[in-house]
């Protein structure tokens, strides 16, 4: 079963222009998993993990998760938003199984398959030069934060670290 999907996107050959897709970032986007798996693990967060850190506003989230899938990518910040919800479905996939998710895959896709995959993912986007030439947002600073998260659940402190001062910077 195929857990991704491909995104309808607006392409463009030049990096400059910091409204269209890359298609670097196209390609990267369409290794998103599929709203199903999404889903799962994005109410897995709010029920199971916001509480730690209570980063993220379940109302706007949720509202700005259903719009991005809604429409295709098409600016900086459906990408940055894109990067946020790989960084929460790798981080959230920390967390399973559970006492409320018992099963060890999702869609037929080992968790430590789809953590792996969307933290690849995530990390690819945040690096590309489409996101780094932008300005800082909020957004970036929500998925660094998580991404630290990420890093000292997985027992390294330094890279952990490491994230916290490039999101402070």
């Amino acid at each position: 079963m195929d857990l991704y999907t491909d995104n309808d996107l607006e392409t463009t050959s030049s990096a400059s222009s910091p409204h269209k897709i890359t298609p670097e970032v196209q390609e990267l986007l369409s290794r998103v998993p599929h709203r199903t798996v999404t889903d799962v693990l994005i109410q897995h967060f709010f029920t199971e993990a916001n509480w730690i850190y209570e980063m993220v506003d379940p109302t706007t989230f949720l509202e700005r998760y259903d719009a991005w899938w809604s429409h295709p990518c098409r600016i900086v910040e459906d990408v940055e938003f894109a990067a946020l919800l790989l960084r929460l479905c790798s981080y959230t996939a920390q967390f399973l199984p559970s006492q409320n998710y018992t099963a060890d895959t999702i869609l037929g896709a080992s968790l430590s398959t789809i953590r792996q995959e969307c933290d690849t993912t995530a990390n690819a986007l945040a690096s590309t030069q489409y996101l780094k030439s932008s300005p800082t947002s909020i957004v970036r600073i929500h998925q660094l934060f998580f991404r630290a998260c990420y890093l000292k659940n997985e027992g390294d402190m330094k890279g952990s670290w490491d994230v916290l001062s490039e999101a402070i910077r």
